[in-house]
């Protein structure tokens, strides 16, 4: 499947890579512009600081990518919850387990779309077994390309339960309910953060709103940090510090799993 992402599915079926399209680069683009451009005017008097737009561009289009990047995976992570649970309720009532994945690839739609990474992969899954793949394999392939701790675990479970020839119903059930319980704790650690994530942002607000005040309301105030060596090196060592300090809080509020 790796492959098969260079025929123009890589966008939708590897969750490893993003895309941007022309429209979220220029979106790019001008939030580097109004960030430079405002700091240079703020902490220097002066809007050379738009040159930087330009090669900080890449940097910017980078952690996009990797915020979406996480983003789709996270809400991939909560629609493969959902999909096992209905996944095993078929195998409860006596489906195999190749069958079970086709009526959950058909379920799937009365609470998602066609466009929901979920539903594309349970109709992929489907295709492919109707063409002799075997059902580890499309779940492993999954697996891999999602980047996923949890369909990891789910692929190995399945392959070695269809090996050792358990029982099937026992076995999903008891993966469906610690993969249920681990992503219901991690979402309940995500509700946690998520106030202080507003709270960080808020605080992060603050200095630079400080700044404009006094830029536009005490003007005379802060002519002497401005055009002088003095000045500069004092507004660079606290443009550094502020920098600093929300990269610092971004990452200690930043928890993956």
């Amino acid at each position: 499947m790796r492959n098969a992402k260079k025929s123009g599915k890589k966008d939708l079926y590897d969750y490893h890579q993003c895309f941007l399209a022309k429209k979220d680069r220029m979106m790019i683009f001008l939030k580097a512009l109004v960030i430079f451009g405002g700091a240079g005017f703020l902490f220097y008097d002066t809007f050379w600081g738009l040159i930087l737009a330009f090669p900080v561009m890449s940097v910017l289009t980078h952690i996009e990518k990797k915020k979406r990047i996480q983003k789709r995976k996270e809400t991939l992570r909560i629609q493969f919850k959902d999909s096992i649970i209905l996944l095993y309720s078929f195998i409860a009532a006596g489906s195999t387990i190749e069958r079970a994945f086709e009526q959950t690839a058909d379920d799937l739609l009365i609470n998602y779309t066609l466009s929901d990474d979920i539903v594309r992969e349970f109709t992929e899954i489907k295709r492919k077994m109707s063409v002799n793949f075997t059902i580890e394999a499309c779940i492993e392939d999954f697996a891999l390309r999602s980047g996923l701790e949890d369909l990891r675990n789910f692929s190995q479970i399945i392959m070695i339960a269809k090996r050792s020839g358990g029982s099937m119903t026992t076995i999903i059930k008891n993966s469906v309910e610690t993969i249920r319980d681990k992503i219901e704790g991690e979402n309940e650690i995500h509700a946690m953060l998520a106030g202080k994530k507003s709270e960080f942002r808020l605080m992060s607000i603050v200095p630079v709103a400080i700044v404009v005040y006094m830029r536009f309301f005490s003007p005379g105030f802060m002519d002497v940090l401005y055009g002088n060596p003095v000045g500069i090196i004092t507004m660079t060592v606290c443009l550094c510090i502020y920098g600093a300090a929300v990269l610092w809080g971004n990452s200690m509020l930043e928890v993956h799993f």
